[in-house]
């Protein structure tokens, strides 16, 4: 399949695209009009089309939805997912998130909505002008906003995020949702307030600095993900590789910790928090190249703060 832009450039879709080239591409909407993807089939079905490109490659999502029967079918990049009811879940090359979840809608019905590393699609940039493969002038990103929050009030903190984060989460907020401080020093309880779908920013502040770890979604207890994740730290530090080229990264949460970066070596990792949040861990990192996100000698650190925040849209 070929995509062809605003000026009649024909790209391939199946252009050979490197990881790292994909990991950095900013997905963007392939249509007309974001937000016409409904077509009525019959008086009963309706099919809904979403066309995205990232990077060189070009993606089609379809999902069918039938009222009288109750049917539903989901078919991404010419596959059917097999037992598709509510919501699916899948990781596209360049570590990106996609998500499908079927919503009732109050006056609308029941219909389809699609996240592209959780942005809802309608919300993406729109692909026109040049060719897919291209990537977008480079620009500084402005720092994030924030709405509350003590440990990333810093704007060169917040710059710093903007420069780690993918593009498409750049006209979001930082707001923070729990303060152990406050809230109390309990990660799960923390964890438990985002929705699966929420970007998350994870910052402690230990040993006088401030580091933490940036996350597309929240991993599920006693789940090991492969994942594509940035990690920052103390601003003498900032920014810290954001896509390694080494691939894909582990985050594993358990009922003791979350982590990120583990090193199936040495069974360390780039950064460690502990349920507590009493405590942690950091390593060196080769696949991130950066340092141990602390000055100590050893890994180990006590944190004296902890806060989590979600990336929320702006309106």
């Amino acid at each position: 399949m070929d995509l062809v832009d605003a000026c009649g450039a024909s790209v391939k879709s199946d252009a050979v695209a490197s990881d790292a080239e994909l990991r950095a591409a900013t997905p963007r909407a392939v249509m007309k009009r974001q937000d016409s993807v409904g077509k009525r089939v019959s008086a009963s079905k309706t099919k809904h089309t979403y066309s995205f490109a990232i990077g060189s490659r070009l993606h089609e999502v379809i999902v069918d939805l039938s009222k009288w029967s109750g049917k539903r079918t989901l078919t991404v990049d010419g596959e059917r997912v097999q037992g598709f009811k509510r919501s699916h879940s899948i990781t596209l090359p360049g570590a990106h998130t996609l998500d499908v979840r079927v919503e009732s809608k109050l006056y609308r019905g029941v219909r389809p909505a699609l996240y592209v590393d959780g942005t809802k699609f309608k919300r993406l940039p729109l692909h026109r002008g040049r060719r897919a493969s291209e990537p977008p002038p480079s620009r500084e990103p402005e720092p994030l906003q924030i709405t509350k929050g003590r440990l990333l009030a810093s704007v060169q903190r917040r710059a710093a995020i903007a420069s780690i984060v993918p593009e498409t989460l750049h006209e979001r907020t930082l707001e923070v949702i729990h303060q152990a401080s406050e809230d109390g020093y309990d990660l799960d309880r923390a964890l438990q307030k985002f929705d699966g779908r929420t970007p998350v920013v994870v910052v402690v502040e230990a040993c006088g600095e401030v580091f933490g770890c940036f996350l597309g979604r929240v991993p599920t207890v006693n789940g090991r993900r492969r994942i594509d994740v940035g990690l920052f730290c103390g601003e003498r530090a900032f920014p810290l590789v954001a896509r390694p080229d080494s691939g894909f990264i582990n985050c594993k949460r358990t009922q003791s910790y979350l982590a990120v970066g583990l090193d199936a070596a040495t069974g360390g990792a780039a950064f460690r928090i502990d349920a507590d949040l009493a405590a942690g861990w950091s390593d060196a990192s080769e696949p991130f190249g950066s340092p141990r996100l602390h000055g100590l000698e050893e890994g180990d650190f006590s944190v004296d703060d902890a806060e989590v925040y979600a990336l929320r849209p702006l309106w």
